[in-house]
């Protein structure tokens, strides 16, 4: 049996465009839908944990998260455009994205195109997808390391900038030319040369 990987791409508008915001700094949790597998109730625990951090929680998936259960450090945009989520990529001082299990998971492609630092699970599929570029949190559940780590990038603009570097140049591997290209090499491989 014959197996190929072919990874996604990334559109490439999500790009460094923009400076990270260190004026007025803030942590971006791109979530697009409430499944449990997102971990939001861990999300809710440590952005009480870092009262004096913004976070801007955009996509739809922060729809069942009641008012009264959101942090006030916390702000819900809902679907945004594109072009706004690009600019808020470009802006944040970093992404954090602690899911229990994920696929393939554009978001974090999208955010290293953007130079933007990187928190995830320390799951195979965000290893495969951002190698060293991304900070990894051992225990997805645990909202007093994810704190600890979110605080570490924020006030550690050379840790920061080391991150958005390499994130940029994983981020780079990933095109939907690239894609299209090893599909028409697969299935050129497969008829033959006809």
């Amino acid at each position: 049996d014959l197996t190929t990987v072919t990874p996604l791409g990334r559109n490439e508008d999500y790009r460094n465009v923009k400076p990270t915001n260190t004026d007025d700094p803030f942590v971006l949790l791109p979530i697009n839908h409430g499944n449990r597998r997102k971990n939001i109730p861990t999300i809710l625990r440590t952005i009480r944990r870092t009262p004096d951090i913004r976070y801007l929680l955009c996509g739809n998936g922060w729809g069942d998260v009641d008012a009264e259960h959101l942090p006030p450090n916390a702000n819900r945009l809902g679907w945004i455009a594109e072009d706004d989520l690009i600019h808020h990529y470009n802006r944040a001082t970093a992404v954090y994205l602690p899911t229990l299990f994920e696929g393939f998971g554009l978001p974090y492609v999208e955010a290293m195109g953007c130079g933007t630092a990187l928190l995830v699970s320390e799951i195979p599929a965000a290893r495969e997808v951002c190698g060293d570029a991304a900070i990894y949190l051992s225990d997805p559940k645990d909202p007093a390391e994810h704190a600890d780590c979110i605080r570490h990038l924020v006030d550690d603009e050379d840790y920061r900038h080391e991150k958005e570097h390499e994130g940029e140049r994983v981020a780079a591997r990933y095109s939907w030319t690239r894609t299209a290209e090893q599909y028409v090499k697969l299935y050129a491989d497969l008829l033959g040369d006809k």
